[in-house]
């Protein structure tokens, strides 16, 4: 429990995605793991992805486990991948089993937790590599939130007000009747409109929209 609580108490004191890199790559220096890493699969856009990589996990296990994720219980239940699975398709890699643990963000944001496990060398039985998959599990949450308030940190600060005519856009509503709605010139609901397609490296409103809603800034608080 006190190790539990030291985790989370650690991962909710990060402020920088540096931070977080080095907190993953800690968990990956002890007796018990041979690399740890924290992959958050992000949706730029309905034909865009990207990965964002924290922690020291190998490049091999990031491609293994891309490729293995359809596996993965649509409940979110952990996996092992076992060395002999990836021997074949890595043969100049040194691999090894790892434990991967996935979840889900609220909005655009996928990934899972990896660790990689020594099978060889330690007395880990099954029900051992099940209790850690479970352990994580109640971590990763806290991680997850920490990646997320680094991540709305780095994004373009838009204001209130563009947000405002941004979501009655969302909504369908032109620039006159947004105009209407916040008691604001048609003149003054473009220029806010405007600002946010620059903030967002868009071509339109559409796609402004798009990335606002991506982002999490137009969820309904």
């Amino acid at each position: 429990m006190k190790t539990i609580e030291w985790l989370i108490r650690n991962a909710q004191q990060i402020n920088s995605q540096q931070k977080l890199n080095e907190f993953i790559r800690s968990i990956g220096e002890g007796k018990m793991y041979l690399w740890s890493g924290f992959i958050v699969n992000v949706i730029k856009s309905p034909t865009c992805r990207e990965l964002d990589t924290f922690g020291s996990i190998p490049d091999w296990v990031v491609s293994a486990t891309q490729s293995k994720l359809s596996r993965l219980d649509e409940k979110g239940l952990p996996l092992v991948v076992n060395k002999e699975e990836l021997i074949e398709q890595y043969p100049e890699e040194d691999c090894c089993s790892f434990l991967v643990i996935p979840f889900s963000g609220f909005t655009n944001e996928s990934g899972y937790f990896a660790l990689g496990l020594d099978l060889e060398c330690t007395s880990l039985t099954a029900q051992a590599i099940e209790q850690l998959g479970w352990f994580w599990s109640i971590i990763i949450p806290y991680i997850f939130a920490a990646y997320k308030k680094c991540r709305q940190q780095e994004l373009p600060h838009i204001t209130k007000r563009e947000l405002e005519c941004m979501k009655w856009a969302s909504e369908g509503k032109t620039s006159w009747e947004i105009s209407q709605i916040l008691n604001i010139s048609e003149r003054t609901a473009n220029f806010h409109l405007a600002n946010c397609i620059e903030k967002t490296g868009s071509i339109n409103r559409q796609q402004a929209i798009v990335r606002c809603l991506l982002q999490g800034q137009l969820l309904v608080n």
